[in-house]
């Protein structure tokens, strides 16, 4: 008698075994590429001031600052050193958003344990549309997990040694990812913190990647300060306010500099590198030392000052202050 009992259609369950093996190869080949093309050296990232980081010694940091180029130009670990022996370092990047922020903490704490680590809140305001924005987001989330998006052009340059070479991220950051710009460009604009009730409030993805720097914090045990470095250009009350109820609300410590800067010395004629935008280096040793006071006062951390291990501290510094006292500012 001929069987007239069907046979079972497993076209479904090849095609699906087909689809993993395919996605299991494309990430292997994802892994691989990004472990071949990413820099072998710290010195050739692509923001090399934040990744001579890797350089120093694992857990030897009290303090992180991450941020846009407002952190990097207006933050000097080194005044905070001198003044109070705290060791820093700041880990900002130009056009750094909230989402870059947090993988860049991810990153750090990887090899370091910082006690405090210090936000600038200029990160929370991007000047770009919510698509553009979430676009961003998305290419750094897939950046931080896959090399090979943000280093796709090292294939150019490629040779046998980037298959065979080991990583060698020794090189030294001096500044420890301060940019120490002399350049004096004076703010000739009027008082830019005028009073409001007006808030101005930040974008979605914006709050949720903050949301995840607080969480993240509070996980690892260190404490998240909000700061807003002073900058006339794109600072105003409206966002002060935002930032206040978002740290009120989160139980999270906020200063705004730009309220109080003539109490720290802060002079817009002789402290700004592009009226008003940006902090040159007199301004970030101001911030910087007030920063640190504020830090030595409701914080306990430990001053290495005096300890050999952190003897290279003191040479950068001697080098950095004579290089500031020397130079003659630039108009």
């Amino acid at each position: 008698m001929r069987d007239t009992k069907a046979k079972p259609d497993i076209s479904g369950v090849t095609a699906f075994i087909r689809f993993v093996l395919f996605a299991l190869t494309f990430f292997i080949l994802l892994t691989l590429a990004s472990r071949i093309l990413i820099p072998k050296s710290n010195r050739d990232l692509l923001y090399f001031n934040a990744g001579g980081i890797f350089s120093l010694p694992k857990n030897s940091l009290d303090y992180v600052v991450i941020g846009n180029s407002n952190a990097v130009e207006g933050f000097s670990p080194l005044d905070i050193w001198n003044g109070f022996g705290y060791a820093g370092y700041t880990c900002g990047e130009p056009w750094q958003n909230t989402a870059g922020s947090y993988y860049m903490l991810k990153t750090i704490l990887k090899t370091q344990s910082p006690k405090v680590v210090i936000l600038d809140t200029d990160t929370l305001y991007e000047r770009k549309s919510t698509l553009t924005s979430l676009e961003n987001d998305l290419t750094i989330a897939v950046q931080h997990y896959y090399s090979v998006f943000r280093y796709h052009n090292y294939w150019k340059r490629l040779s046998i040694t980037d298959f065979l070479m080991k990583d060698n991220y020794s090189w030294h950051h001096s500044d420890y990812g301060h940019m120490v710009l002399t350049k004096i460009n004076a703010y000739n604009g009027s008082k830019y913190m005028s009073p409001t009730d007006k808030i101005q409030k930040m974008t979605p993805q914006i709050e949720y990647y903050l949301d995840k720097i607080v969480n993240l914090c509070r996980d690892s045990g260190i404490a998240l300060i909000l700061v807003s470095i002073p900058s006339p250009t794109y600072w105003n009350m409206a966002q002060h306010n935002a930032v206040t109820q978002y740290a009120a609300s989160h139980d999270v410590k906020y200063l705004d500099l730009n309220l109080n800067y003539q109490d720290y010395g802060l002079d817009w004629a002789t402290d700004t590198r592009d009226r008003g935008e940006h902090l040159n280096c007199y301004g970030a040793r101001k911030v910087s030392l007030y920063l640190g006071k504020y830090i030595s006062e409701n914080y306990r951390l430990l001053s290495h000052a005096g300890d050999s291990a952190y003897e290279y501290w003191n040479r950068d510094y001697a080098s950095y202050y004579k290089y500031i006292s020397t130079s003659a500012p630039s108009n």
